[in-house]
């Protein structure tokens, strides 16, 4: 837990995005924010082992449609923010708008 640690996505993060399953996260600030905004899993704050077996008993009752969803929705989360080639292109377009 931390403030700093609060504006971070841990590189981890993206990988489990692009795996499309649902995360089960135990974390705080910009990365639970992603995670559940995007539909793509289940997160409690940092330290929290109470929330985070609850978020277990939760993701282990829902359907198995339900997780495909979140999977889902986590890999469409990884194409539109953190895939390189996207990443590449944006920064390549962004280059050449302050070339021109």
């Amino acid at each position: 837990r931390g403030e700093v640690l609060n504006q971070t996505i841990p590189s981890k993060l993206q990988t489990y995005l692009a795996a499309e399953r649902p995360i089960l996260a135990s974390l705080d600030g910009e990365a639970a924010g992603l995670v559940t905004s995007a539909g793509a899993g289940l997160a409690s704050a940092a330290e929290d082992a109470v929330a985070l077996a609850d978020n277990v008993r939760r993701l282990m009752a829902m359907s198995e449609e339900e997780r495909r969803r979140m999977g889902a929705a986590g890999g469409i989360l990884f194409q539109a923010q953190f895939d390189p080639a996207t990443l590449a292109t944006r920064l390549v377009g962004r280059l050449r708008a302050l070339v021109a």
